[in-house]
């Protein structure tokens, strides 16, 4: 746990969530939603009928934080933090992966500060239970999509990584968030 002093209040937070095949952004002000959107890159593979390369990946997750940081200036950026075991085991080649994209996401956001949270901790704080299923974040996400966000989505459902991108960035102004935000260096 580290104690950093941060600016929550008024904070324009961008939350991303990610996997191999999809990543969720979401940008919120006040607790409210400005912005939520993905980059699924099994969908941009099928559509344009190529394979899209690591290298490639993180250039276009590049160019995607600088425009939403063009359109919305956020002030902080928060992600979920490495997790060293998953299920049990220890995956070096997924260790590795998840360090180059948060590098990539704090190359391209500087001099924005990036902050992590462990997924337990966001969890139990903004869907209740630290073992929150996908469904529940999804469903909990929900009840923050106004009609002018829906609008803008052209009324697509929410995926699980946008879901939780909602929750990492609405997890900005949550009271316990200096307590377990860790900044990214």
């Amino acid at each position: 746990m580290n104690k950093n002093k941060i600016i929550i209040d008024n904070t324009i937070s961008l939350g991303i969530d990610y996997s191999y095949e999809e990543i969720g952004f979401c940008i919120t002000q006040d607790n409210k939603i400005l912005h939520v959107s993905c980059l699924n890159f099994k969908e941009i593979e099928k559509k344009k009928k190529v394979k899209i390369t690591k290298h490639l990946k993180r250039l276009m997750i590049t160019k995607y934080i600088q425009k939403l940081y063009n359109d919305y200036t956020f002030t902080c950026v928060i992600v979920e933090q490495i997790r060293v075991f998953s299920r049990g085991f220890l995956s070096l080649p997924a260790i590795i992966a998840f360090a180059q994209l948060i590098l990539t996401i704090y190359n391209a956001t500087y001099p924005v500060p990036v902050y992590s949270v462990d997924t337990r901790v966001w969890k139990k704080r903004m869907n209740g239970s630290a073992k929150a299923q996908k469904e529940d974040t999804v469903k909990w996400a929900k009840q923050f999509m106004t009609i002018e966000i829906m609008t803008k989505r052209l009324w697509k459902e929410l995926t699980h990584n946008e879901a939780d991108s909602i929750a990492l960035s609405l997890f900005a102004r949550h009271s316990d968030a200096t307590q377990f935000l860790k900044e990214e260096e």
